[in-house]
């Protein structure tokens, strides 16, 4: 390697390894934020649950989605209790509101799945 580039090549790499270390300082109402967000995800995860419930007990009958729902519910909360403080990682996500977004994912998802058999069984009534 020619000098002029290998320099210019080190200084690239340790500029993007110095703005890497010192590229988020969250202040505190920014994890105020992100602790507020994931309970309002929380919070549409539980009525989702509690959609699912509705609906087995409409029917009378417990359905799969239901003991899952339950058991992702039910983790995730404890989770969150013995989290006490949220973390953030170096890019400035907060884990907990990506956790809350992946549980009300899934959630959404069985409760999806759970309407299309409920349908799909009432139709073949």
């Amino acid at each position: 390697m020619r000098g002029p580039f290998k320099a210019g090549l080190i200084a690239l790499l340790l500029a993007l390894l110095s703005s890497q270390a010192i590229a988020c300082l969250p202040s505190a109402e920014y994890l105020e934020n992100a602790t507020a967000l994931a309970q309002r995800f929380r919070f549409a995860s539980i009525v989702l649950g509690g959609l699912i419930l509705c609906l087995d007990l409409w029917e009378r009958r417990v359905s799969l989605a239901l003991p899952v729902a339950g058991w992702l519910l039910f983790s995730w909360g404890l989770l969150i209790h013995r989290t006490p403080t949220p973390r953030y990682r170096p890019d400035c996500t907060v884990p907990l509101v990506e956790y809350s977004q992946y549980v009300l994912g899934i959630t959404s998802v069985l409760l999806g799945c759970r309407i299309l058999t409920a349908r799909r069984t009432s139709h073949s009534n």
